[in-house]
């Protein structure tokens, strides 16, 4: 295996993160206030780590390095690595006591449960068992910090840092398409920061709901929510992402519809929006499959650059093995070379894609039907449970969960993204960890008032 060598730049980084450990064991007993404030930091870092940021410092800490079948764990950078994230989660156990707990509340989804669990389990029928182990530790790993802010901060404090986050991500962009185009520009359009136009697409999309749900809660300098809304907007046009620029209309057609439906009973809510998404799910595939006018402007394939030649491939392979499909990441094999299962797919123009590029597909070569059932029941019992918030809570920042559902559909219809060390299942962990634990509070008081 080849080893990724030790990067000069990790040395200002390893006494950055020695200072703020250290700070944060001198004010464990003394002053709480600056370790929540270092707490609150260390989220957002989170936060612009996992759109995996191509600038220093957040491209040297990115998870997904342990999966590389390349990456040796006993060199210098793999050290490095693991005592950040592991002292990290030490000290978080330490320091906020709950962690363990916070993360044992993802069994409160059985649903989403199961379906970690299975991952792991996969090692047991998967070819690449190593593999397969990294891939799901790592998963684990997330999974349990987005469980541990989940149950650790408010909707609105999440919110907050999701915005400061992303906005920093804009403007980072907007600085290197125009500064440094070496870094921020892409044949396609802009990328900023991002590895991609259309990852920094999806991220500024995110980041206009959110900035349109804070102006709509008449915060104290509405100029500045509708200002980076619209420069998000400029930056996700710039980015030439349509598959993106449809997900934030359709987004903030949602955040109309929720304003209305918090009136509603929870059943007439949950119909609606169910109905909503259904409808979205139909215009995105039209918008960017069969609109050829629509596609031919925006400089798009009609077959969106062959997904709909090879899908019904995938489809064939899941069937050939649709109980628990082929191990968690390992159905694409190409060092195999005849023996890897996806050795044939390949499109007529000879494009042999290196992913499924629709989450729902990969979740099923993944850990097949099975799996793949899990999680929708996962995905329709958190929006059943939105759905009660919605009409339950006063908040706009209620509509958030129910919102990044229907994010996450969306963008999991062209690219792979669910069970996957990315943002978006960052967030889906959080978010539905959240819910569970508002709908114990509503609960629990609804028993107090009984």
């Amino acid at each position: 295996m080849k080893e990724i060598l030790f990067d000069p730049l990790f040395l200002p980084l390893i006494l950055a993160i020695l200072i703020v450990y250290a700070l944060l064991s001198f004010h464990l007993a003394s002053n709480k206030k600056f370790g929540f404030l270092l707490g609150d930091l260390f989220t957002i870092f989170l936060f612009c780590l996992f759109p995996k940021l191509t600038i220093f410092p957040f491209n040297k800490f990115d998870l997904s390095f342990f999966a590389n079948p390349e990456f040796v764990v006993a060199s210098p950078t793999g050290v490095i690595l693991i005592v950040f994230y592991g002292s990290s989660f030490i000290l978080l156990h330490l320091y906020y006591r709950q962690y363990i707990e916070h993360t044992l509340s993802l069994s409160k989804d059985p649903f989403l449960g199961s379906l970690l669990v299975m991952a792991v389990c996969s090692t047991l029928w998967a070819y690449e068992t190593e593999k397969t182990l990294r891939a799901t530790l790592i998963i684990l790993f997330i999974s349990s910090l987005a469980a541990h802010i989940g149950r650790r901060y408010s909707l609105q404090k999440i919110a907050l840092m999701m915005r400061i986050s992303y906005t920093l991500v804009a403007v980072l962009s907007l600085f290197y398409a125009l500064a440094q185009p070496s870094i921020g520009l892409h044949e396609k359009g802009w990328k900023g920061v991002a590895i991609h136009p259309n990852f920094l697409g999806i991220m500024m999309a995110l980041n206009i709901l959110l900035w349109t749900i804070n102006g709509l809660n008449k915060p104290k300098y509405p100029w500045l929510s509708w200002g980076i809304v619209i420069l998000s907007f400029l930056i996700l046009q710039m980015a030439n992402s349509a598959g993106s620029f449809v997900t934030a209309l359709l987004m903030l057609m949602m955040i109309g519809l929720l304003l209305i439906l918090k009136s509603l009973t929870f059943q007439q809510a949950f119909t609606a929006i169910v109905l909503f998404l259904v409808l979205g799910i139909v215009a995105m595939i039209l918008v960017t499959e069969n609109w050829v006018a629509l596609l031919s402007s925006l400089n798009k394939d009609p077959t969106l650059t062959g997904r709909t030649e090879f899908w019904p491939m995938l489809i064939d392979a899941i069937n050939q093995r649709p109980v628990l499909g082929y191990g968690y990441h390992n159905f694409w094999q190409p060092w195999r070379g005849v023996d890897n299962p996806a050795a044939d797919i390949i499109t007529p123009v000879g494009f042999k894609p290196p992913h499924a590029h629709n989450g729902f597909i990969e979740l099923g070569l993944d850990l097949g039907y099975v799996g793949l059932s899990l999680f929708v029941i996962s995905f329709f019992r958190n929006l059943l449970l939105g759905s009660m918030l919605l009409t339950r809570s006063k908040s706009l920042e209620s509509f958030i969960p129910t919102i990044f559902m229907g994010y996450l559909l969306l963008q999991n219809i062209t690219e792979s993204r669910l069970l996957e060390v990315n943002f978006v299942w960052f967030y889906y962990v959080l978010f539905t960890v959240k819910l569970n634990h508002i709908q114990e509070e509503l609960k629990r008081e609804h028993n107090l008032q009984d």
